[in-house]
């Protein structure tokens, strides 16, 4: 029955299915092939667990310069950081890495996050650094 389903799964930027939402369509591809869970859903969650400490974690899109990291983390005291955000298997292009080097030249913290468990972690430890965890 279920690879009935499948079957009428549409490629067009992303899964979609005329029988399930999305989101549970999407769930049961990731447990049985492995699929991997989107950008969006790490930002969510990474923005709802900062928010939780005091944290804004805004989406950063630059018109006139490529590479720039796409989320900016702005915590409590000022302190500020770049992030790179990737789904699981997601690679940081040459340009990315260019920009990243520059910014890191000029004293910025720039972070790549590579998947959930990647950005969990740096959630615990930017909270662990200002004592809210």
């Amino acid at each position: 029955m279920l690879w009935a389903r499948i079957r009428h799964i549409r490629i067009y930027r992303g899964i979609y299915s005329k029988f399930f939402c999305n989101r549970v369509f999407d769930r049961i591809l990731e447990v049985i092939f492995k699929v991997n869970i989107v950008e969006s859903e790490i930002e969510n969650k990474m923005r709802q667990k900062l928010k939780l400490h005091g944290a804004i974690f805004i989406k950063f899109v630059s018109p006139s310069v490529s590479g720039v990291p796409d989320r900016i983390c702005i915590l409590p005291h000022g302190r500020i950081i770049f992030v790179e955000l990737k789904r699981e298997g997601g690679i940081v292009s040459p340009r990315q890495k260019y920009i990243h080097k520059k910014l890191r030249h000029l004293g910025v913290d720039v972070r790549v996050v590579i998947g959930m468990e990647q950005a969990m972690e740096f959630v615990r430890e930017v909270c662990d650094e200002h004592g809210k965890s």
